[in-house]
């Protein structure tokens, strides 16, 4: 109930006990001129002072009681006044009372739901809609809402906006489990601080989950994983007693959710450096193999390849192609007699010269020596 409905109800009631007021006034005063049955009354005595307290017309206002003379009671201007007339004071304590009586009522009120025979019916829960203030479900199934939980009518929105999702999304995907915690902490305490009941928290639990969804999805995590193996694709806030249980739940979805996608891109990750490892020892004999030529392949970024394939394998690309390079001219070198420029060509060099370089800055000797050295007996480690 709000402070209009409210007001009004105070300022109806106040009129209701002036009217009544002044009908017992009325009634008092009539029976106090009536005289008892089989009685009769005796003449009335007139005089000009009588005549003077009376007022024209018949009947008229004395003391703040009505007479028969309506227009006498209009044209009255000591009946508004709470010094001449003591049912305005009563009034005012009236007021007083029936405010906190309403403050009472409201805390008291609530809807029963019951059956066709009048029964209070318990075990289900029920929804109840009311215009004006939203929609309120009878979470413990006792089959009564009590007036403390219909919240009026607010202008404190309950919505996950797209600076949250962002918010939320990167703490799961990029962010360590504690900024996690503190990215659904930071928004059950703006929830918190709005001072709803949890009834009202259904739309911002829709747009959470479904965050939660799309993230898992895109990830490549299966949504059971996350929410259960009964998960439907919704939640329902009956499952929860208080905002803070349905804070800890979240948190330990998001923490779930954020360690699934974690595993799954390191995992990820290695299948994509084993494929490019594949490529790799595939194509080292052209020379033409370039970082750009693997991605095209693989499909990926060369930016975010080459940062990914460091990361993992320790060394650069380019260091990789060169090490498997070097490796297959020292096992042509100690098992086959190919020329040198031959095993150039084999190894992706197409100027033998360019070849010689780089393998001396490896090994310390040239290719030719490195053969000789393995022949004398000498031969030198890789």
């Amino acid at each position: 109930m709000d402070s209009k409905i409210r007001r009004m109800a105070i300022l109806a009631s106040m009129g209701v006990i002036l009217l009544v007021s002044l009908l017992v006034l009325y009634a008092n005063g009539d029976q106090g001129g009536q005289a008892p049955k089989g009685t009769a009354r005796p003449p009335a005595e007139s005089s000009e002072e009588d005549a003077g307290q009376q007022g024209p017309g018949k009947g008229g206002v004395v003391n703040g009681q009505i007479g028969d003379d309506l227009s006498a009671f209009l044209k009255d201007d000591t009946f508004f006044d709470p010094e001449s007339n003591p049912i305005l004071e009563a009034a005012r304590d009236n007021a007083s009372r029936l405010s906190m009586m309403v403050t009472s009522v409201e805390k008291d009120l609530r809807i029963q739901i019951v059956d066709t025979q009048g029964e209070l019916v318990t075990g289900e829960s029920f929804l109840v809609r009311l215009d004006g203030l939203g929609e309120y479900k009878d979470l413990d199934k006792d089959g009564v809402i009590y007036i403390g939980d219909l919240e009026p009518q607010s202008s404190a929105v309950l919505s996950f906006e797209e600076e949250d999702q962002r918010a939320l999304s990167a703490a799961i995907k990029l962010g360590a489990p504690d900024q996690v915690e503190r990215a659904v902490g930071t928004l059950m305490e703006r929830l918190r601080q709005t001072g709803l009941s949890l009834s009202r928290y259904h739309l911002f639990l829709l747009e959470v989950v479904t965050c939660l969804v799309r993230l898992a999805r895109s990830g490549g995590v299966a949504v059971e994983e996350v929410f259960g193996a009964n998960f439907t694709g919704s939640v329902s806030l009956s499952d929860f007693s208080s905002p803070e249980e349905l804070g800890r739940w979240l948190a330990e979805r998001c923490l779930k959710l954020h360690e699934l996608l974690g595993r799954q891109r390191t995992d990820s990750a290695w299948r994509l450096v084993e494929q490019a490892k594949e490529y790799i020892a595939g194509h080292y004999s052209d020379e033409s193999l370039s970082v750009e030529a693997l991605c095209s392949h693989i499909h990926l970024s060369p930016t975010y390849f080459s940062t990914l394939f460091k990361r993992e394998v320790g060394m650069s690309f380019t260091a990789y192609v060169t090490q498997v390079r070097m490796d297959e001219a020292v096992r042509l070198l100690r098992d086959t007699d190919e020329k040198t420029y031959r095993i150039a060509e084999r190894t992706g060099y197409s100027d033998p010269n360019y070849f010689s370089y780089v393998f001396k800055r490896r090994f310390g000797v040239s290719p030719s020596k490195y053969r000789m050295g393995l022949k004398d007996g000498g031969g030198r480690p890789l």
